[in-house]
Parts: structure tokens; C-alpha cells; sequence
């Protein structure tokens, strides 16, 4: 996997998208949750993380829904098997990390 590199063409959308996962299995084991984040400026991939946390889920509860209610954000609600963000927060098998790596815009550069 160290030969995986990004590519941004020189003319791209401006259009910002953010997926976020949340897999709070592990809370039953050790009261953590692992969460995953990537955003896309167009189809470019800009920015990821995965962590483990024990933040409470009001505090996000309450942040997200101030935004909603401002209108800042959308919430549209993306099906497992097209949610970009699961490579952040759980073990998939070798054919959907094939998948998410692509639309990480993830390529071979050797």
C-alpha cells in the first residue's frame, strides 16, 4: 500500500462533501467508539481521519443539529454498501477496500 498516491487535475469542483461513520460496537468492549471522516472538494479527496473516542454523543448531537437548524448543512443518509467513510471504522474484506480506495481517489503510482 505505500505506492498509493492522490491525484488532483488541474480543473475540479469547488462542491464540498463530507461522509461520517460511526461504529460504536467497540463502546460495549472498552466504552469507545471508533469514527471516520473523509471530505471531498469535488471528487478530490481533501481530508481523512479515524480515531477512537469516548466523547459523549450529546455534544455532537447538539453541534449537528444547530447547523441543520441554521441551514449550514444537509444530512442525506448514504446506504452501507456506498458509504465512503466505513473504510475509516471497520474490517471490510479485500473487494470493498478495493472499492473505497478507488472513490478515496487512491491510485497506484508505480
Amino acid at each position: 500500500m505505500s505506492t498509493l498516491g492522490l491525484w488532483y487535475p488541474q480543473e475540479f469542483s469547488f462542491d464540498l462533501h463530507t461522509y461520517s461513520d460511526a461504529n460504536f460496537d467497540g463502546y460495549k468492549v472498552d466504552s469507545k467508539n471508533t469514527s471516520g471522516t473523509c471530505q471531498f472538494l469535488g471528487n478530490m479527496l481533501i481530508s481523512w481521519f479515524s480515531k477512537k473516542q469516548t466523547k459523549h454523543i450529546n455534544i455532537i448531537y447538539h453541534f449537528i443539529r444547530n447547523h441543520i437548524e441554521k441551514r449550514d448543512v444537509v444530512l442525506m443518509f448514504v446506504p452501507t454498501q456506498d458509504h465512503t467513510a466505513d473504510i475509516f471504522t471497520k474490517p471490510l474484506d479485500e473487494q470493498m477496500f478495493s472499492i473505497l480506495i478507488r472513490k478515496l481517489g487512491l491510485f497506484d503510482i508505480d
